[in-house]
């Protein structure tokens, strides 16, 4: 069987460790992205199953990564992450594809059983 690929799009380096060793531990194959540039380029080149996006990075934020990223891939799944609970937002990120929007910090339960929703059972 092969793993699931998930790019994690975080800039906050602790953050970004955490989740990664969440999923890595979970048998998920993780890539990382600092922020929404190098995000896009990531989905571009390694086609990830799921992508859970920070919303608020430099460069360009999540949202914006989101908008772009679906112009050429429609079927990839979106999960947003914000330190922020806001309504406005989580429904700004739903008009681009998000299957879901996650208050950080999140425990480990919650982001699998979010990757978990927008995936299949086996690849």
């Amino acid at each position: 069987m092969s793993k699931f690929k998930i790019l994690v799009c975080e800039d906050e380096k602790g953050s970004l460790t955490a989740i990664s060793n969440i999923l890595a531990k979970n048998n998920y194959e993780v890539a990382s992205a600092g922020d929404g540039l190098q995000a896009i380029e990531q989905v571009k080149e390694i086609k990830p199953d799921a992508i859970l996006m920070d919303i608020r990075m430099p460069k360009i934020d999540g949202i914006e990564a989101a908008k772009r990223i679906r112009k050429f891939d429609d079927k990839v799944k979106i999960i947003f992450l914000s330190a922020f609970k806001s309504q406005e937002l989580a429904s700004e990120s739903a008009k681009y594809g998000s299957c879901d929007y996650i208050v950080k910090p999140a425990s480990p339960e919650k982001i699998l059983a979010a990757i978990k929703s927008v995936l299949p059972a086996e690849k």
